[in-house]
């Protein structure tokens, strides 16, 4: 491992509880006075990473006309989702024309165009419409981009205006996969984490490298912070399988292998105190795996009940909802013991507000149901886009954002007044 000494990594991240408990806390205390703020979508699946929404008020319901368009906007090809802060959409796209990969900023109300920069870029559209994969991450001011190429970036989050950029092959040995870089960047305190294989943490402000690991070979997941043993970790599911790393200085927590065909490791580890749940797609499965205080792995249970082919699943009140391949699934996640499945949505996603499944599917229809391990009831379903939808849907103050993989992108009104 290659060390910087005396920068240590400072992090300054609450807990999913505390971060819940102190949100919970604000919108009672100012209930009286001022309606509760819509709470940002600062990076890939939420601001914990859990693919939860807080959001409420919104249209979970509806018969006959469902929620109407607020705007389009043609991204190009992609599948990068999205990131809202302060009124404003930030997501990626490609130009086949021109050869680049385009980083945007929408104004969220209207879907007026505030900045787009461009970079050159390989498309990798191997047996897919390829362009970016990753989806921006938006920090104190900055957003962070990632493409297929491994090319890492720095924006002004206001104008668009570059900071800094770096090719990730070039400086840490990063080595593209067969369908390019997939992973989101992820920021806690002061410090950025990339997963190019090679697991790095960079200065937010100035990109200087702190530390790198050795290389586990790319998958396409994305890295998520949290608490083991009274220390921040990071935790990823690679080329090799689950790989968790200490947030400070890359130190090696522990690993379990995972194989999957052509390395297809795609669904960002789920985190359950010090338990994570991995899955994958091409028929291998998902494990329920526990770390123990001395770093070693146990398999609590696996099976083949849930193949997260893409997206990964949502734990919501000790269940676990995802898709297992083209299939939408219910598990228990003590037990991993089936509750329900129901076909027809293809391969799609999810993210889980109020308590009710915002869903995907794979070609684009919207559907809204409560989360409930006794069975799948829709209370609202609706087409909205068509072709490919892999890229999981964003539900921020009353607008829900969705795109398709050709780059077409909607956002609806979902206010339920």
């Amino acid at each position: 491992m290659n060390q910087r000494k005396n920068n240590p990594v400072e992090i300054k991240r609450l807990t999913w509880f505390s971060q819940r408990l102190v949100w919970s806390v604000f919108c009672v205390l100012g209930m009286a006075a001022v309606p509760c703020e819509a709470e940002d979508w600062p990076e890939y699946h939420g601001p914990n990473r859990d693919r939860i929404s807080s959001e409420t008020g919104w249209m979970t319901s509806w018969e006959g006309e469902g929620p109407q368009a607020l705007w389009r906007a043609r991204l190009g090809p992609g599948y990068s989702s999205f990131a809202v802060v302060d009124g404003k959409a930030y997501t990626m796209g490609y130009d086949v024309k021109n050869g680049e990969d385009n980083v945007f900023c929408f104004n969220a109300a209207d879907g007026t165009e505030i900045w787009k920069k461009a970079y050159k870029c390989e498309r990798i559209n191997n047996m897919h419409e390829g362009g970016p994969g990753a989806t921006p991450t938006v920090n104190d001011g900055k957003v962070y981009t990632m493409s297929k190429e491994a090319h890492f970036r720095c924006y002004n989050a206001e104008d668009g205006e570059l900071i800094w950029a770096k090719d990730l092959k070039a400086e840490i040995g990063a080595k593209t996969p067969t369908w390019g870089f997939a992973g989101s960047p992820l920021v806690l305190g002061d410090v950025i984490f990339v997963d190019v294989g090679v697991i790095a943490a960079f200065n937010k402000t100035s990109g200087e490298l702190i530390w790198k690991t050795k290389d586990y070979n790319a998958g396409y997941g994305t890295q998520v912070a949290f608490e083991l043993n009274g220390e921040t970790c990071i935790a990823n599911i690679d080329g090799f399988g689950l790989v968790v790393v200490k947030a400070k200085d890359g130190a090696e927590v522990c690993t379990y292998r995972w194989d999957t065909n052509y390395d297809i490791n795609a669904a960002t580890p789920l985190i359950d105190g010090d338990r994570i749940f991995i899955s994958s797609g091409y028929n291998k499965g998902c494990a329920m795996v526990k770390i123990g205080p001395d770093g070693k792995t146990e398999t609590l249970w696996s099976n083949k009940r849930m193949r997260n082919h893409f997206n990964a699943s949502v734990l919501w009140k000790g269940h676990l909802y995802g898709f297992d391949e083209d299939e939408l699934v219910c598990l228990d996640a003590e037990t991993g013991e089936e509750n329900w499945r129901q076909s027809g949505l293809g391969k799609g996603s999810l993210i889980i507000a109020s308590g009710e499944m915002v869903i995907l599917g794979g070609r684009g229809e919207l559907v809204i149901a409560p989360a409930d391990p006794s069975g799948f009831k829709a209370s609202g379903r609706q087409q909205i886009l068509g072709g490919t939808c892999w890229t999981c849907p964003v539900l921020v103050d009353g607008r829900l954002y969705a795109r398709n993989a050709k780059g077409d992108m909607i956002c609806l009104n979902m206010k339920s007044n």
